[in-house]
């Protein structure tokens, strides 16, 4: 016991100087930002950016696993330079559409656009290729989309087993490693990315997620938030200190796609678990089965499924061999605005078929073909009059389900698609997006993301918003994006991609004209 108590005794003017050290740095406003990012791991001294040995003055990326998709940057000339950064729905995107459209909204100037997005890459790794590229290739304008990947990357699982996050060690570190004093002590010692040597590539990207992401609390995703919050922030002020005009948008989800990762609080008591799990059985099972097995569990729906990155020989074997019925396209829902008509587009990142945002029906999947026809009755709310009031009990067992274990991610959107059914629209909007935000792993936007993107935008001067989230929910029915526009959860349709360039032209000539 008198061992201890030295102990505690010879701890004690460390305490008090961390406490000193805490109140200067508060008055002085240092280290309030959470610099720690939960998804940090990755190598800062490996190149994403190395010079292009074919090229005088050019560069290539190499972050890829094969050479062919690697990109090359030719040297720099008088042409305005835009740099697209972001996961895979950036590298989705057709460069070449938004670098047409903005020699038409700016004749005066010649725009080059350079797309840096890579699929799987969260903001982490995003915000050290953005640095690097602002050393390297002096761009007049950078274009940041991203925010689907924050639970995907490697460091987010390597942290999470170090951490040990739900041991009590793992507790009391993280606390620790959230005071200013660490905070900035951490930053002195982050290596520099100038730094880096081109001869070390960066660590491959993860594919697919672990189990780890199953033991993660609303609050861990919180903070995995407010980490991609610091990236975002940090990605804007180092480009607008290089000189670089930023634009920053809003993402868009698919509010008809199930959340990833929806377990329930397991600090829980056994009987409050056991009460929740047995009320949203009952309630299932009252969901019109014709519609419930595509929709719960959903059927998961990828690019490929759509024939939108398939290589030309397997889009020419899908061709020759369609799936039955592949010429009958399901009417979904009547969208407005932009989206409301789209000509065929016709080239490499975008192929879609006249008058849709689809691609070409004989490409897609039985899966996809199910699915529509599924959201066909949905969307039409073509239920008979036994099924309505089995939906009416279904809606009373989720009330109770959710009273009983609030916030779950997947009773919500089970609700949601109840109350649309019915025709409770307002109540459908609320729960689906609360379904979104309380998603524990998402790979969507969502109003918690979005809402930080635009305090971002907002707090860092010289920033432009583009919040396409919010233009795109006033161009679909109820305010709810669907598979009229998706591929999946995150993902656009290849004619959605054109409308969205559209929307970031004016943004980009805005940003530009800034001093």
């Amino acid at each position: 016991m008198r061992t201890l108590y030295r102990f505690a005794l010879g701890l004690l003017p460390l305490v008090v100087l961390l406490a000193l050290l805490e109140v200067v740095f508060w008055v002085g406003g240092m280290g309030g930002d959470e610099q720690l990012s939960l998804s940090r791991g990755f190598d800062r001294s490996a190149a994403y950016i190395v010079p292009d040995p074919e090229v005088a003055g050019g560069f290539r990326t190499q972050m890829w696993e094969v050479d062919y998709l690697e990109v090359a940057i030719p040297p720099k000339t008088d042409a305005k330079r835009l740099i697209l950064f972001g996961g895979s729905n950036t590298q989705g995107f057709p460069e070449p559409v938004l670098e047409m459209l903005l020699d038409i909204a700016r004749p005066q100037d010649r725009w080059e656009v350079v797309n840096l997005g890579r699929s799987g890459y969260g903001s982490e790794r995003v915000s050290i290729l953005l640095e690097q590229a602002m050393d390297l290739l002096a761009p007049d304008a950078v274009l940041i989309y991203c925010g689907h990947n924050e639970f995907m990357e490697r460091g987010f699982r390597d942290q999470l087993a170090e951490q040990g996050a739900l041991s009590l060690t793992g507790k009391v570190a993280k606390r620790f490693m959230r005071l200013r004093t660490m905070r900035l002590i951490t930053a002195q010692l982050e290596p520099d990315l100038k730094d880096r040597s081109f001869d070390r590539k960066p660590e491959p990207r993860i594919v697919g997620r672990d189990k780890s992401y199953r033991t993660l609390s609303l609050d861990d995703t919180l903070s995995f938030w407010r980490a991609y919050q610091a990236n975002l922030r940090r990605m804007c002020e180092t480009a607008r200190a290089g000189g670089a005009a930023v634009i920053l948008s809003t993402i868009i989800g698919n509010d008809f796609s199930s959340p990833y990762v929806a377990n329930i609080n397991s600090e829980l008591e056994y009987d409050v678990r056991k009460a929740y799990g047995r009320l949203r059985r009952v309630s299932l099972e009252f969901f019109p089965e014709r519609l419930r097995r595509h929709l719960m569990p959903p059927v998961r729906l990828d690019q490929p499924d759509w024939g939108v990155t398939l290589r030309p020989e397997e889009r020419d074997a899908r061709l020759a061999n369609p799936p039955a019925g592949a010429r009958v396209v399901p009417a979904l829902r009547t969208l407005t605005g932009r989206l409301a008509a789209m000509p065929a587009t016709d080239y490499t990142k975008a192929r879609s078929i006249e008058g849709a945002h689809w691609s070409d029906p004989r490409l897609w999947t039985s899966a996809v073909h199910e699915l529509l026809a599924t959201l066909a009755v949905l969307h039409a709310r073509d239920i008979t009059e036994d099924e309505r009031a089995q939906l009416r009990r279904a809606d009373e067992g989720y009330g109770r389900a959710l009273d009983t274990v609030p916030g779950h991610p997947q009773a919500l959107y089970e609700h949601g698609l109840v109350k649309y059914l019915l025709g409770e629209t307002d109540a459908a909007r609320r729960l689906l997006r609360a379904a979104a935000d309380a998603d524990r792993a998402p790979r969507r936007g969502n109003d918690v993301s979005n809402d930080l993107v635009r305090a971002v935008a907002a707090s860092v001067p010289g920033v432009e918003l583009v919040d396409v989230d919010a233009v795109w929910r006033s161009r679909v029915p109820d305010e709810l994006i669907g598979y009229e526009v998706m591929t999946d959860v995150c993902h656009l349709q290849p004619g959605a991609r054109t409308i969205l360039m559209a929307d970031f032209v004016r943004a980009v000539v805005t940003a530009s004209e800034q001093p």
